[in-house]
């Protein structure tokens, strides 16, 4: 029997987004995966705080 490769799952992200976004403003600047990263935190802290507001709205 052959055993199936195990596939890891993709995480979805806006870092691809932003990434691009950023580097259409800044080509010529350099963008770290670290900076990546926390600019993704940053927005999905953003997007929690109004689902929170939207519940408590719709209540």
């Amino acid at each position: 029997m052959q055993q199936r490769k195990s596939h890891k799952r993709k995480r979805w992200s806006n870092a691809v987004y932003i990434y691009r976004v950023l580097m259409q403003m800044y080509p010529d600047t350099g963008l770290a995966t670290r900076i990546l990263r926390i600019i993704t935190l940053f927005g999905n802290s953003i997007l929690e705080g109004l689902l929170q507001r939207l519940r408590v709205g719709l209540r």
